[in-house]
């Protein structure tokens, strides 16, 4: 008897079992994509004010910089490393014209060429302890933006935000 022939002669058997399976898909898709089930700040991310010494969670995601408690916070991306602790690798703010792109673009409100070639231009990064920020589109801000996220072991720690 061929598969074919046992399917046919197991039709309701057959469809109970593919109904379940694609149940059992459909809810571990939603599990992994809860909150619950998810990272520790779901759709949100890390910041700081203080360079990375310290930083906190807010599930709504900000547009760095923003003011907390009186001071400058900035995007914390924080990293597992293999030691197993967490780490501030880096810091990112925009620069004015970038936030401004941003908030506009979050309101559905329409963006000029320029607007959106001062986001591309405007996202600045940092090692924490270092004093300048560097940009994406600069080539030294890159490669500090990649130095940062290899360890001490060489091996890149895995990333704890969103």
């Amino acid at each position: 008897m061929s598969v074919r022939d046992l399917f046919e002669k197991h039709k309701t058997a057959v469809s109970v079992v593919a109904c379940i399976a694609v149940a059992a898909g459909v809810i571990a898709v939603v599990m992994q994509m809860s909150s619950q089930f998810g990272s520790p700040v779901p759709q949100g991310s890390f910041y700081t004010v203080d360079d990375g010494v310290t930083y906190f969670a807010e599930r709504e995601v900000r547009i760095p910089p923003f003011d907390y408690n009186g001071k400058p916070a900035v995007r914390a991306h924080v990293g597992r490393q293999s030691d197993g602790k967490l780490k501030v690798f880096y810091v990112e703010r925009l620069k004015p014209d970038a936030r401004a792109a941003v908030v506009k673009l979050r309101a559905n409100q329409p963006t000029t060429n320029a607007e959106m070639e001062a986001l591309a231009k405007g996202v600045e990064v940092k090692v924490p302890g270092e004093e300048k920020w560097r940009t994406f589109a600069d080539p030294a801000g890159k490669s500090m933006w990649v130095q940062s996220l290899v360890g001490a072991d060489k091996k890149v720690p895995e990333y704890v935000n969103e």
